[in-house]
């Protein structure tokens, strides 16, 4: 470079230099508001970090509670659905039950009704016995009038009533022996008072 360039040089740099503006060396206390301003400024955008970094966590607790909440819901209609499922299933084997006791109960009345049916005696038998001890009552008082009390005629009424009222009867039979015999011995006293 020529002399020349160098000159134009320094001119431009002494302009650039008086157009910046003068700074002066700054003084002990200048240095201390400086230092002081730093660390404030140090402080502060600490503490925008820790408000960030709690902000952040705050944020992501709240997307986790969601999260949870969400997969908590989830779990709750999942068991909502279960519990009804239950329900239906407990309904329906309560039903089962009821039905089947209901044809227990039906059955227990049939077996009853059976067991007071095959207690009951039949009619038909019952009656046949009571004609068949009314005659024999009727056959003893005939036999009382004839043997004990010696009332042949009397005993001879009683023994055809007997037979009048129940010819089938086995006691009817023996009445009509007893008549016989009754006529037998008529017969041989009428013989014997007649020799």
């Amino acid at each position: 470079m020529n002399s020349m360039d160098e000159k134009k040089l320094e001119a431009l740099l002494r302009q650039a230099d008086a157009l910046l503006p003068v700074k002066s060396i700054p003084e002990t206390n200048q240095l201390v508001s400086i230092a002081h301003r730093r660390l404030r400024r140090r402080q502060s955008l600490r503490r925008v970090g820790v408000v960030a970094a709690a902000a952040c966590l705050f944020i992501c607790t709240g997307l986790w509670s969601l999260h949870l909440q969400t997969n908590h819901e989830q779990q709750v209609v999942n068991l909502e659905t279960q519990i009804h499922l239950l329900q239906q299933r407990t309904d329906s084997a309560l039903r089962l039950v009821e039905e089947t006791l209901a044809q227990i109960k039906e059955q227990d009345r049939a077996r009853q009704r059976t067991s007071q049916i095959e207690t009951i005696s039949d009619p038909i038998e019952e009656i046949t016995a009571q004609i068949d001890k009314t005659a024999f009552t009727m056959l003893y008082q005939a036999d009382r009038l004839y043997r004990e009390l010696r009332l042949q005629n009397d005993a001879v009424e009683a023994y055809q009533r007997l037979i009048e009222l129940f010819p089938e009867n086995r006691w009817a039979r023996v009445a009509r022996q007893r008549l016989e015999e009754i006529q037998q011995q008529e017969h041989k006293k009428t013989k014997g008072d007649l020799s």
